[in-house]
């Protein structure tokens, strides 16, 4: 499972640092020899993409069953939540 999310990211990151940098025309270069010099603007970067590779293989390996309930049934089952 660990592998599988951190082989997708490397493609993952180098694109969505290329979409970064496109919002500075003319200085695409320049914003991606700043993200490759600051760690922690790699880190800032990277951590979206990591929760979404993670709420993903969460989904992925998640059981999901439908059930009708009513609205009053619903209620009681979210007050039971924000009890909690």
């Amino acid at each position: 499972a660990r592998t599988k999310i951190s082989r997708n990211l490397g493609g993952l990151r180098i694109s969505f640092y290329f979409t970064q940098a496109r919002q500075y025309p003319g200085e695409e270069r320049q914003f991606m020899e700043f993200v490759q010099s600051n760690e922690q603007m790699q880190q800032q970067m990277r951590a979206p993409i990591f929760e979404d590779k993670v709420v993903d293989y969460a989904f992925e390996l998640a059981n999901v069953t439908e059930k009708e309930v009513s609205k009053d049934e619903l209620e009681k089952i979210v007050e039971a939540l924000e009890s909690e």
